[in-house]
């Protein structure tokens, strides 16, 4: 179950829940890019992440390229094994995706 809460004027937090899998990942995208016509900035918050696949994967690096080029700023946060090793996999380098320290 995903949760959307309110972190500062600007910014919004969203977890998106336990599935990043392609049957759920239309309809949080969706929702993301609500937020960002409301928002400057989204803190995607992965640390209940348990399934991910190549389409979640897809679509963060989707999520990523659509806010630089609006101006807006999408941060990835605690991600877990699950969504780090598939970015691995599909050769993308987690730590150039994901912000530490949060």
């Amino acid at each position: 179950m995903e949760k959307r809460l309110k972190k500062n004027k600007n910014t919004e937090s969203f977890n998106p829940g336990e599935e990043l899998v392609i049957h759920e990942v239309s309809e949080i995208r969706e929702k993301i890019l609500q937020i960002l016509t409301e928002e400057d900035a989204l803190d995607l918050d992965l640390g209940g992440v348990t399934e991910c696949d190549a389409a979640g994967i897809q679509m963060l690096i989707s999520l990523i390229k659509y806010g630089k080029n609006r101006n807006k700023t999408i941060s990835i946060l605690n991600a877990t094994d699950t969504v780090t090793k598939e970015m691995s996999e599909l050769g993308f380098c987690p730590d150039e995706l994901i912000s530490r320290g949060n």
